[in-house]
């Protein structure tokens, strides 16, 4: 066989640790994005996780407002409303639970959010309790139902060091949406009127538009996981 014009150079034994040296950067690299992500996740998942929590004191809050303004012939349908959200979400919290292990968590998440705030934004516009029934209780409930089975699931995936550092800021989500939403709430709605809406419906307006936005945040920040 004929010389080689340009002979293969031997390895040489540096050649090795900086090879090695370059994947080790690459991997750290790796591990600080993902050390950067699960928190944004987690800040995420807390934002949505304070809307969820704290818009179900709307409806207490501004309860009184909503009665003087259906009369007082609306007081059983008015307590449907709850009982209806209750049904919904209690059926659809099991069965979000059986389809977060099969699909797609972040869709899950986002159709949660949307769905109840849509619901929560809608009941601003009712102009009757069986209305309210639907958008503050079945289309609440069923949002509210489909977001924390996915996200607990998801939350625990990325925090395997340190899961209970990562739910217990989770949690301080809840009480503070519950104080925030109920003193805003209580606010809004004793204000008379704005552009021809009252205060009780300007409550439903804010947070479940609030709600709405977020939700394409989640959409836009959130990974594709399943």
């Amino acid at each position: 066989a004929p010389p080689l014009l340009f002979p293969p150079r031997a390895a040489k034994a540096g050649d090795y640790d900086k090879t090695q040296d370059f994947y080790a950067m690459k991997l750290r690299r790796l591990e600080s994005h993902e050390e950067m992500y699960k928190w944004m996740l987690l800040a995420l998942l807390w934002g949505a996780y304070f809307i969820h929590q704290g818009s179900r004191q709307i409806y207490p809050s501004i309860l009184p407002q909503i009665k003087d303004y259906f009369g007082e012939g609306s007081s059983a349908k008015m307590g449907a409303v709850m009982t209806a959200f209750a049904f919904t979400y209690g059926i659809t919290v099991l069965f979000a639970g059986l389809a977060s292990d099969f699909l797609r968590r972040k869709w899950m998440i986002v159709f949660g959010v949307l769905t109840f705030c849509t619901g929560i934004f809608l009941s601003g516009f009712v102009a009757s309790i069986g209305l309210m029934i639907f958008t503050y209780g079945v289309l609440n409930g069923l949002g509210q139902g489909c977001y924390y089975p996915p996200a607990s699931s998801l939350l625990g995936q990325h925090f395997e060091k340190n899961r209970s550092t990562a739910f217990s800021i989770l949690q301080t989500a809840q009480y503070l949406g519950i104080i925030v939403c109920s003193l805003f709430a209580g606010y809004i709605g004793n204000i008379p009127s704005v552009g021809g809406y009252e205060g009780w419906r300007l409550a439903f307006f804010s947070v479940g538009g609030a709600g709405i936005i977020w939700a394409l945040v989640l959409a836009f920040l959130m990974r594709h996981s399943r």
